[in-house]
């Protein structure tokens, strides 16, 4: 009953529409959540392994996703393909695109310098944190990091949000942007109240919402208030079945891997930056007439310290 109801949302007139492995993506993200116990075990499957799905045969995959095979045809049939082949197809081809392979950034990322102690954790560190940016830019796709900077510049406000470890984040990526486009705003909990921040949120505003797992209950309350509101919702996660990718518009995902407990923003940070880049890039000389007022502001008044000692201040 549930593989019908996905079949009737798609409908005849998607069918023929499904050709690029981000439409596929997209799809199977906002489906994810509603999908049956088995067939959500394999789209989670799908979604995570791309690779497998591309190379492995379609025995294997279910074993490896621990369903019966039969799901995956199912679950193909549900998302308006006619065979498992045809939608394993536009994996295949998406694989062949990429410059970087799966099995070279595993590679990378188990290569570690021989050593004892602090000198081997270093060396962990660091091919982690080169894997993570290696692996976001082998992988990104450049015209979805396109539409989000399109989106972003069109947006009558653009509101940042991010909570508990990605709140620095958050506040970076708003900091930067807001130089170059005023128009970008912070949502942040203020004296244990977020509503306030987000009273104007509407369809002509874009929310940027950045959460790694475990995501930030606020985080997806404020993405999912976002798509209600019928703003644009661009997420920045580790996976595209967390709650926030499904709750999102256009989803851009960040490797994260680290040798430590807590998960790594490396490539999250990288992410933001060329993010903003493109941004002041493509916004011309309003652009570069913003930041000199912000830093004229600022310098006068003395919120850097010059290198001759004194605080920059203005005189009167």
């Amino acid at each position: 009953m549930i593989d019908q109801m996905i079949q009737a949302r798609v409908g005849p007139e998607k069918e023929g529409l499904m050709q690029s492995y981000r439409e596929v993506l997209d799809h199977l993200t906002r489906t994810h959540p509603n999908l049956s116990p088995q067939l959500r075990k394999a789209a989670a499957y799908m979604l995570e392994n791309p690779g497998d799905v591309a190379t492995l045969s379609m025995r294997k995959v279910a074993a490896a996703a621990q369903v019966p095979p039969p799901t995956l045809p199912r679950l193909a049939q549900a998302l308006g393909f006619e065979t498992y082949d045809a939608f394993r197809e536009i994996y295949q081809r998406q694989l062949q695109e990429r410059t970087v392979a799966y099995s070279e950034q595993a590679d990378r990322l188990q290569r570690r310098q021989d050593g004892d102690g602090l000198g081997s954790l270093l060396s962990a560190f660091r091919q982690a944190s080169l894997a993570n940016i290696e692996h976001l830019f082998a992988t990104i796709d450049s015209d979805l990091v396109g539409e989000v900077v399109d989106t972003l510049l069109a947006a009558r406000t653009v509101y940042v949000a991010g909570m508990q470890a990605s709140f620095p984040y958050a506040n970076y990526f708003q900091y930067v942007g807001y130089m170059a486009r005023p128009n970008w705003v912070l949502v942040r909990n203020r004296n244990g109240v977020l509503a306030d921040g987000v009273v104007d949120l509407g369809p002509e505003d874009a929310l940027v919402a950045i959460a790694l797992q475990p995501c930030a209950r606020d985080t997806i309350r404020l993405a999912q208030m976002g798509q209600e509101r019928g703003a644009t919702v661009i997420g920045i996660t580790d996976s595209r079945t967390t709650p926030l990718a499904a709750r999102s518009d256009l989803v851009i995902t960040v490797p994260c891997r680290s040798p430590q407990f807590f998960e790594s923003y490396v490539s999250t940070t990288a992410l933001l930056e060329t993010i903003v880049g493109f941004v002041v890039a493509k916004s011309g000389q309003d652009a570069l007439e913003s930041i000199d007022r912000v830093e004229l502001c600022r310098r006068r008044l003395g919120e850097y310290w010059d290198n001759d000692g004194s605080t920059g201040e203005a005189s009167p």
